[in-house]
């Protein structure tokens, strides 16, 4: 029997659905590719309560199962013994016991695609095993809050690789709105999966090279001399051979009577002689062997990019988009943008190899044309001849077609999709940095670098994760005494680790106010801390001059109410008690909590709230950094934090 996970889904008595989601369990992680997206894919409700089970496993008694999702432990279990045996029954589904908090709804924090990996452990550790179900589409019940994370979603996997990209933005000063421009074609580049971005630059370097040379193969291509027979003046005739014969038998009009008793063919009584006759001539031909190959190869290109880009459409024509996921439409997908973002990228990638066929369709008519190939035939691997290896276009093309079937194959299956799932907080946050870029943007300031640090603050580890974390503008003026930087998710350390990617702020307590303790009066306490480091959503630096100027802001996908009663202590403590400008001309400006969950407009609460009113209402005093809760959602963004940027930037 097959191992598989078992999962029920739980009815509104606490019973379970008849019929489980049987989940084939593999070896390794099923990638959400675009030919997944084309089939049909198991579907989990995030509003629903599971059980899950594991059945048909060959592993021994008391091995240990653990289920994560999203790097978090779900679920847990162990094989029993047999109580006859004493040993495990083989086949004998195990119940997994869901974790306190995952129990109501184990898929509620997922928006996209979730990822379970199980992994099998023995009691005493001396052996581990992984094993994957295939990814779950998670389906959300229609309604505001589906809507506001749809739109954030949207918002979010359409900006990803203009602003994650790592590299410099080549914006000219003064011309309007060509960085935006600039970096969609940068994401045109960077959405694509990396097998297809390198085989469209592969066909590119190889379509300009064939281009460029084109004009010296259609003057100045090698010839061969060739031999050729062919009708002409008797006058022309120098060699008289069996076909000689053949031909002026074979064509008695030619023959004429012959002025002279003793010239020409005696036949009749009379001398005869032919006005035309076959004669051998020397000719100049360019069907060589090296045209050959070039032309062939060609031939043979146009065919392969024409196969790749009916690839491409196959797919397409089957990807589903999954917008309803329950016979009476009251479920929606919300893996929907993540999936039209996959499918854009196919059209886009698909445009690209139509492109590409027009001009192979080109080079390949022309070339054949230029060196008198007629019926082009694939050539190789072709000889190194001395025409290709002394000859600079010829040495050009041939190298070029050598680099060509070094590539690897198109094989889309490999091309593992930008996203395939993610809790909401982390949407949020992306959907919060993208939108304080383009807040910065429409201030007039330039977005001119993407770059990623790699901190080594304790407790972090080295993070090699792709993407970038720090965002450098200019001024639209070309001014060069301000700027700004945007770091996201920085690490705001003490001791040796401190002022780590030119950050000045340090943290200036090893204390850290925790609620762990349940029955501690207030609810938290201070605890002590190894590692004293504090990592905020955001952070942004404004330089003025010599100043710097320092603003934090974390993303709370949460109500502003909720945050304000429940996380207002903790954070105050973290940002606003426990961090400090490292230099002198250093100033904190204070901490902004960007709020998103759409029912804090279903309440009434106000889109902004302060909890500093005397800094608030004069900034001119020294009264010590602000503190601000704003709503940032899907229909709107505050602009408290943008414009003290604003105001500072222009005030310093």
């Amino acid at each position: 029997m097959e191992e598989v996970l078992l999962l029920y889904r739980r009815t509104a008595d606490g019973g379970r659905e008849s019929d489980p989601l049987r989940l084939p369990l593999r070896a390794g992680k099923m990638l959400i590719t675009s030919e997944v997206l084309s089939s049909p894919m198991p579907s989990v409700y995030s509003d629903a309560g599971y059980e899950m089970e594991i059945a048909g496993f060959p592993f021994p008694a008391l091995t240990v199962i653990n289920v994560s999702l999203d790097g978090r432990v779900i679920a847990s279990g162990v094989v029993p013994l047999d109580p006859v045996k004493d040993a495990s029954v083989e086949g004998a589904p195990v119940k997994l016991r869901l974790r306190r908090e995952f129990s109501a709804a184990p898929f509620a924090d997922v928006f996209g695609f979730a990822q379970l990996e199980i992994r099998f452990n023995a009691q005493d550790y001396s052996w581990v095993l992984d094993a994957f179900p295939p990814p779950l589409l998670v389906v959300y019940p229609d309604g505001p809050i589906y809507e506001n994370l749809s739109r954030m979603g949207s918002y979010v996997c359409s900006h990803y690789g203009s602003f994650m990209a790592i590299g410099t933005r080549g914006a000219a000063e003064g011309e309007e709105n060509k960085g935006r421009r600039l970096r969609e074609r940068e994401a045109d580049r960077t959405r694509q999966t990396d097998s297809v971005r390198r085989r469209l630059e592969a066909l590119r370097n190889l379509l300009n090279i064939f281009e460029s040379q084109f004009p010296f193969f259609r003057s100045n291509a090698r010839c061969k001399p060739v031999d050729r027979w062919e009708s002409g003046p008797v006058e022309r005739l120098r060699e008289f051979s069996a076909r000689t014969v053949n031909w002026i038998v074979e064509h008695p009009e030619e023959l004429t009577p012959s002025a002279g008793p003793r010239t020409g063919i005696r036949f009749g009584g009379r001398n005869w002689l032919p006005r035309h006759t076959l004669v051998r001539t020397t000719a100049r031909s360019r069907n060589i062997y090296e045209h050959q190959v070039i032309a062939g190869f060609l031939k043979d290109l146009e065919k392969r990019v024409t196969a790749e880009a009916a690839l491409f459409e196959s797919v397409l024509s089957g990807v589903s988009y999954g917008n309803e996921a329950s016979a009476d439409g009251r479920y929606r997908s919300s893996a929907s943008a993540i999936i039209k973002l996959s499918a854009r990228h196919l059209e886009d990638a698909l445009a690209e190899f139509e492109a590409m066929k027009k001009r192979i369709r080109r080079a390949c008519l022309s070339y054949a044309e230029a060196l008198e190939i007629r019926d082009p035939k694939p050539i190789w691997p072709a000889r190194a001849t001395n025409i290709f290896l002394g000859i600079a276009p010829y040495r050009m093309l041939y190298e070029a077609m050598r680099a060509w079937h070094r590539e690897p194959q198109l094989k889309l299956a490999e091309a593992e999709m930008l996203f395939t799932g993610f809790g909401r907080s982390r949407l949020y946050e992306y959907f919060c940095l993208f939108r304080m870029i383009e807040g910065i943007e429409n201030l007039g300031w330039r977005f001119t670098e993407a770059q990623r640090c790699y901190y080594q603050a304790p407790g972090q580890g080295v993070d090699r994760a792709p993407d970038a974390n720090t965002f450098l503008f200019v001024p639209g003026d070309g001014s060069q005494d301000r700027s700004i930087r945007v770091f996201y998710q920085p690490v705001i350390s003490a001791g040796e680790h401190a002022g780590e990617n030119d950050i000045g702020l340090v943290r200036v307590t090893n204390y850290s106010l925790t609620s762990e303790t349940e029955e501690a009066a207030s609810g938290r306490q201070l605890q002590p801390v190894a590692n004293p480091y504090y990592t905020p959503d955001y952070l942004i630096e404004l330089r003025v001059g010599p100043r710097r100027f320092w603003f934090i802001a974390d993303a709370k996908y949460s109500k502003l109410r909720t945050v304000l009663e429940e996380e207002t202590p903790s954070l105050v403590w973290k940002y606003l008690f426990s961090i400090r400008p490292s230099e002198e001309n250093g100033r904190l400006e204070g901490l902004w909590l960007l709020c998103g969950n759409e029912s804090a407009r279903a309440e009434g609460v106000p889109r902004q709230r302060t909890l500093s009113p005397f800094v608030e209402g004069a900034p001119g005093l020294s009264c010590g950094p602000g503190f601000l809760l704003e709503a940032w959602d899907s229909e709107g963004v505050g602009q408290s934090l943008l414009a003290a940027i604003e105001r500072l930037s222009r005030e310093g």
